[in-house]
């Protein structure tokens, strides 16, 4: 059975003091693909319009 690294929700929260860089991170990246992924789709429905 494998071993976790963390025993509680609190210590994935806190990662040892590091874990407000890590969400802050997290959070920034997924801002950045939801944003890319908003723009590509808008961008691939114009086009669309374009070419018919």
């Amino acid at each position: 059975m494998s071993k976790f690294a963390f025993s509680s929700i609190s210590d994935v929260m806190n990662m040892d003091g590091h874990g407000i860089y890590v969400w802050i991170v997290f959070a920034l990246f997924f801002i950045a693909l939801s944003t890319s992924f908003f723009i590509f789709n808008l961008l691939i429905k114009k086009y669309q319009k374009r070419i018919k």
